[in-house]
């Protein structure tokens, strides 16, 4: 019953050879939670402006 927004975020499963295997590289974790911030950033851009 949380009053705010919230989000799922699933970048790969582990259970996937391959998936795991980028999921443990630190360049991909940082693409990850680029794209993660820009995603964020453009939902909060789009609130602000229909305010």
């Amino acid at each position: 019953n949380a009053k705010m927004p919230s989000i799922l975020i699933e970048c790969g499963f582990l259970s996937n050879e391959k998936e795991s295997q980028l999921l443990a590289d630190s360049k991909y974790q940082d693409k990850i939670a680029w794209a993660i911030y820009v995603g964020i950033q453009k939902y909060l851009t789009g609130i602000a402006e229909n305010n």
